[in-house]
Order: structure tokens, then sequence, then C-alpha cells
């Protein structure tokens, strides 16, 4: 009984380390991209292009050759259209404010989309879960720190 349970305890510390380091590796090609786009030369809309174009050039071969016979099965599509279009639109927004901010103000404007990025889920995981006194401390200095990110 011990070793079933050291077991999965075991296992679910290494899927949430696999989960941890595409979480960390993720947050560092994210970092890294805005930087090299604003570094080439291209802003705003023709940043989105090549950006949006690259990605589906290629997710569109992982995609076709992939496992993905029931990929649509279950999904409401409407749903996933509008979150396609609140992400372009983001990514739009994104870019022209790469494309218009001061050079040196960059870096604090990409920290502050960040931040809030982070609270818009988090506000609905703790709407649908409940606000203990941890999580709404965590809101207040999140909100904190993006006003002296502005600043």
């Amino acid at each position: 009984m011990y070793f079933q349970r050291s077991f999965i305890h075991l296992t679910k510390e290494l899927v949430m380390q696999n989960f941890v380091w595409k979480t960390v590796l993720t947050g560092i090609l994210w970092g890294i991209w805005p930087l090299m786009m604003t570094k080439s030369g291209l802003k705003g809309i023709p940043s989105t292009f090549i950006f949006t174009g690259v990605m589906f050039a290629v997710a569109l071969p992982l995609f076709v050759f992939g496992n993905m016979k029931n990929a649509f099965a279950g999904t409401n599509l409407t749903l996933a259209i509008a979150a396609g279009i609140l992400g372009i639109v983001g990514t739009l927004l994104f870019n022209e404010m790469l494309a218009d901010a001061p050079g040196n103000k960059v870096t604090l404007l990409i920290v502050l989309m960040i931040i809030t990025e982070t609270v818009v889920p988090a506000v609905y995981y703790a709407y649908n879960n409940g606000f203990p006194l941890k999580r709404m401390i965590g809101f207040a200095l999140a909100g904190l720190s993006a006003a002296f990110l502005t600043l």
C-alpha cells in the first residue's frame, strides 16, 4: 500500500514538473519573441501578419499529420472562434503597443500586460472557487505592482 501511494505521489510530482518546465519555457519564449520582433523593425499589423503567418505554417502540419481525428468532437466551435477573435485582437493591440511605445518602456509594458493577463483567469477562478484571504492579498499585490510599473 505504501509503495502504491508513493508511486502515485511520484507520478503526480513528475506530471507537475512536466507542467512547470513547459510553463517556464513558454514564459521564456513569449518573453523573447516581442523583443526580437521589435528588434526586427517590423511594427504593428505587419508584425502581427508575420507572427500569425509563421504560427499557422508551423501549426498546420502538426494539425494535419497529428492525431486530430476527433479534435472537434464535443467542442463548442462558436466559443473557440470567439476565443480566436479575442486572441488576434489582443495580438494586434500588443503589436501596436510595441510599435508605439518608447523603447525604454517596452519591457515594463510587457510585464504590465502579463500581470493583467494573469489576473483575469485568477479572478475567474476565484469567482468560481471562492475568495480566500491569500487570494485577495495576491490580487491586491498584483494590482499594486501593476500600478507601480506604470509610474
